[in-house]
């Protein structure tokens, strides 16, 4: 077996054997940049998002820290409207033989895909309710979206679809 194939499927084995244990926000804010009586026509958004992981293997834990940050802008030039910033706590039950196969590496590739594809509902509602709270209403942030990885032949995958 590769390095690859290893890695791969031992990140399998993590995704299929983790339970959502908890999810909750460390740190919000939300800041406007506007005059309180002016209301700006369209709305360009920046979204930026990143995840940290660590584990517990005392408790069969893993830990993973989503960070999501959204600024607005408006006009030309642009000038910000407003931006929103969290930091999501995830907490995911591991059994304790699969924890300890996981290395640093691992954590964080289960981070930033898992991770940030659970947390990611919950930032869409922080962020869209804090921008109307703000006085900037109607806002989507969009679906979190990952490219699709086939794997084997082309058969296979045509047999798949």
């Amino acid at each position: 077996m590769s390095v690859v194939d290893d890695k791969s499927s031992r990140f399998n084995e993590l995704v299929a054997s983790v339970n959502l244990q908890s999810v909750s926000w460390r740190e919000i804010s939300a800041k406007r940049f506007l005059a309180r009586d002016e209301l700006p026509g369209e709305v360009s958004l920046d979204l930026g998002f990143s995840a940290l992981a660590h584990r517990e293997l005392n408790s069969g834990t893993l830990v993973v820290a989503a960070s999501f940050n959204l600024e607005t802008a408006h006009g030309e030039p642009k000038r910000p409207c407003a931006e929103v910033r969290g930091v999501a706590g995830l907490r995911y039950n591991v059994p304790r033989t699969v924890l300890e196969t996981v290395d640093d590496e691992l954590a964080h590739a289960f981070a930033n895909s898992n991770g940030l594809f659970n947390a990611w509902p919950y930032w869409r509602e922080l962020a869209q309710t804090s921008l109307g709270r703000l006085g900037i209403f109607g806002i989507i942030i969009p679906l979190l979206r990952f490219p699709m990885r086939l794997e084997g032949t082309a058969d296979e995958q045509s047999k798949r679809r």
